[in-house]
């Protein structure tokens, strides 16, 4: 029971940690994509009001730079993979808690090798 209970706690730490991780970089997107379509449409609206091509070319480059810093940085990968990792801890912690409920533990044995495997 005691190494359950510990190797619960890893995993529910882990679980903890891409929750966050997930959350942080789904923030980073969404806040990089709301900057860009700030920056376009107020190069659109500054373009047809005022005739300064210079502030229009400069909106330009810096919505530029912005989706080009975030396709470098492929938040939409990390997001995609925190959710897989994410899952597989979830379903992790569900098994465990199935083996503190009393299954047999010669099946326990087989999921620890699939958790060292997965580790």
């Amino acid at each position: 029971m005691h190494r359950l209970d510990g190797l619960f706690a890893f995993y529910h730490r882990q679980w903890w940690c891409q929750c966050q991780i997930f959350y942080h970089f789904k923030l980073c997107y969404v806040c990089l994509n709301a900057l860009a379509l700030i920056i376009a449409a107020a190069g659109l609206v500054l373009g047809s009001v005022l005739e300064n091509s210079t502030l229009v070319a400069c909106l330009t480059a810096a919505n530029t730079v912005i989706k080009g810093w975030k396709d470098f940085k492929k938040f939409s990968f990390k997001i995609d993979m925190c959710r897989f990792v994410y899952t597989t801890y979830d379903k992790t912690l569900i098994e465990l808690r199935t083996y503190v409920r009393g299954l047999p533990m010669e099946e326990f044995e087989g999921f620890l090798i699939e958790m060292q495997i997965f580790i």
